[in-house]
């Protein structure tokens, strides 16, 4: 019933706070400049070190770290018209 859910959302709610805090520990402990990215959280911050890795020379420039972040622009054009997604 609507009790149960909201009781579930309730625990589901302090479990998923009490794992950014930790993650947000462990990031710091990493790379505390991670963290004071603007808009970046503690779970963005870990997702950027996994996909960097132990080798950070491979990221050569933004546009490397936007692709293999999965948040390069992707072209939509048609015709005339210009633009991304």
């Amino acid at each position: 019933s609507l009790k149960i859910l909201a009781t579930t959302y309730r625990a589901l709610r302090v479990q998923c706070d009490e794992l950014e805090t930790r993650i947000a520990a462990l990031v710091s402990v990493i790379n505390p400049h991670v963290s004071n990215i603007v808009g970046c959280g503690a779970v963005v911050s870990a997702d950027l070190l996994i996909s960097i890795g132990d080798n950070p020379e491979r990221i050569h420039s933004e546009a490397a770290l936007a692709h293999l972040c999965g948040v390069a622009p992707l072209p939509a054009s048609s015709g005339r018209t210009n633009r991304h997604r």
